[in-house]
């Protein structure tokens, strides 16, 4: 859990500096394949939060 979070916050990080250099960033970029799996175990969680909330 803790790694899927640094994995979010440093495929942000590499965002925001390539947008503020003004470099261009397709999006078949490596860092948003990384953004998204790093995402998924965070989805896992909160989904399995709001099917077992009662």
């Amino acid at each position: 859990m803790f790694c899927s979070i640094i994995g979010i916050v440093c495929s942000v990080f590499v965002v925001f500096r390539r947008t503020q250099f003004a470099l261009e960033t397709k999006w078949y970029h490596p860092v948003f394949f990384a953004l998204v799996l790093s995402s998924i175990p965070i989805l896992y969680i909160v989904t399995i939060i709001f099917i077992f909330k009662e």
